[in-house]
């Protein structure tokens, strides 16, 4: 949700997720307006076991108020281990 800026345009960033550019020019504001929430899906392969998540600002500064991640078909990371001894 958009807290601070007061009008389109005063907060916008990039979005780039393993390295790829996936929001453009992102304007929350302008998409949902102030107080209300912007829910994006976006669909990446990670190949090095860590999302790589990149905010950018173009106009004042990038936020990210929460991120939900989800695991889609092979997972092949190892387990920690775990000593018990």
């Amino acid at each position: 949700a958009e807290l601070e800026a007061a009008g389109v345009g005063e907060r916008v960033f990039d979005v780039r997720l393993e390295g790829a550019l996936v929001s453009d020019d992102l304007d929350v504001f302008a998409k949902v307006g102030a107080f209300s929430a912007l829910q994006v899906t976006r669909f990446v392969a990670v190949t090095d076991g860590a999302l790589d998540l990149q905010l950018d600002g173009e106009v004042g500064k990038a936020f990210l108020g929460a991120i939900e991640v989800h695991a889609k078909g092979l997972v092949t990371a190892q387990p920690a281990a775990v000593d018990l001894g």
